[in-house]
């Protein structure tokens, strides 16, 4: 088996739509540790909610909570 490089991706922006508008609290896990690695409070406007993860190195994952 060869080997494997991973290039950690940058500026990544994702769009959540279908959202009620107001303020949310999201968590960012590491999906393989299962470790909470930053959290901030995001804002839906018109259903759309826009998330910046920063740079990710392997995998991500969001938990949204209403406020």
């Amino acid at each position: 088996m060869g080997h494997v490089a991973h290039v950690p991706a940058r500026q990544v922006r994702v769009t959540v739509s279908g959202l009620p508008d107001g303020a949310y609290d999201a968590g960012w896990l590491d999906p393989m540790t299962g470790a909470e690695t930053g959290t901030e409070t995001v804002t839906a406007e018109d259903g759309e909610m826009v998330l910046e993860p920063g740079t990710i190195l392997r995998d991500c994952a969001c938990r949204l909570v209403r406020r």
